[in-house]
């Protein structure tokens, strides 16, 4: 039996479980050191898209930074004005940055007064309790999680959707 004082240390490779029983995470990459933080920090506030793509599912979003105060920063992103928090090292004009957005943070919704949305549902993935949905946009193929609706009025295959961002679960990231 350890002694009370003592650190305990594993190893795992299984993000699941790295996650839900830890209380520091390390994420490594070509090994060195990547993030060294709490499970909700590396997953809110991932220090690199290698750790946001390695931790859990995200969407990059490329933007051009506005205006940037403290760790908070202006972006415009499908369709929508956002002011997010920023990676220390984002700049105000910086050529191109990512805004890093979890499926899970964002909502769909059908365009119903004709207009075209900010993209269209290629594929829906029903998984019981969420449904995923690949929405094509002029930037590229983003995933969108919904969770609880009824699978009988999911949003379909070919519709007109715009998705609206959760600012303040979006983190803005430099290029790696």
């Amino acid at each position: 039996m350890p002694k009370p004082n003592r650190r305990l240390t594993d190893v795992t490779h299984d993000q699941d479980e790295a996650m839900s029983m830890s209380d520091r995470v390390v994420v490594m990459d070509k090994g060195k050191v990547a993030q060294v933080a709490t499970p909700g920090e590396i997953y809110a506030r991932p220090a690199s898209v290698f750790v946001a793509d390695f931790i859990g599912r995200a969407n990059f979003i490329e933007v051009v930074p506005g205006r940037v105060t403290g760790n908070r920063a202006t972006v415009t992103a499908l369709g929508q004005e956002l002011t997010v928090a920023a990676h220390p090292k984002v700049l105000a004009g910086a050529d191109r940055a990512y805004l890093m957005v979890r499926p899970e943070t964002m909502g769909p919704a059908a365009v119903t007064d004709g207009g075209t949305g900010i993209g269209v549902v290629l594929r829906v993935t029903f998984r019981g309790p969420t449904t995923d949905y690949d929405v094509e946009t002029k930037g590229g193929t983003i995933t969108v999680t919904e969770s609880g609706r009824d699978p009988s009025t999911a949003l379909t295959e070919g519709t007109a959707v715009t998705v609206t961002v959760d600012p303040a679960r979006a983190y803005l990231l430099t290029r790696d």
